[in-house]
């Protein structure tokens, strides 16, 4: 196992769920990092359909597709994250809202609505970014669910 997935924070875990966590800190990162870079491509795309370039509007609509799906599949491994290490709570938060986002995106920019569109892209990138900053920095000791499943922080 590389030396950046096995970090400190995977000792404060259960043995039992050491590879659970593993598996999910590397999806909230891969997906969260592809969030970001898939993003990043539909404005390369926006800018190839402002250019003129029609052929530009079905890779934009994929591209959303594929946006919708990774902030999606972040969003529910943060909130494992949080259920199995009983992390911080803005991050689900967050990756929830860029998941909302991603979805309110695509109906803006399905309706043309792009006085709405352009704006909500540069919002959800920042929000992108922000869950895949948190994915890939060391969040200190993680403390297991007690079995009583106390409230956590």
């Amino acid at each position: 196992m590389p030396p950046q997935v096995r970090s400190r924070i995977m000792t404060h875990v259960r043995p039992v769920d050491r590879r659970l966590a593993v598996g999910i800190q590397v999806t909230i990162r891969a997906c969260a990092t592809l969030a970001v870079v898939g993003i990043f491509a539909q404005g390369l795309s926006a800018g190839e359909i402002l250019g003129g370039f029609p052929d530009a509007v079905g890779w934009h609509a994929a591209g959303a597709v594929v946006v919708q799906v990774l902030t999606a599949v972040t969003a529910a491994a943060a909130f494992a994250w949080w259920r199995l290490a009983r992390g911080a709570r803005w991050p689900v938060l967050m990756a929830a809202v860029v998941c909302v986002a991603s979805v309110a995106q695509a109906r803006f920019g399905a309706g043309v609505t792009l006085t709405v569109h352009v704006p909500l892209a540069l919002l959800l990138m920042i929000g992108a970014c922000l869950v895949a900053a948190w994915a890939w920095l060391d969040r200190g000791p993680v403390r297991p669910r007690s079995a009583g499943g106390a409230a956590g922080a």
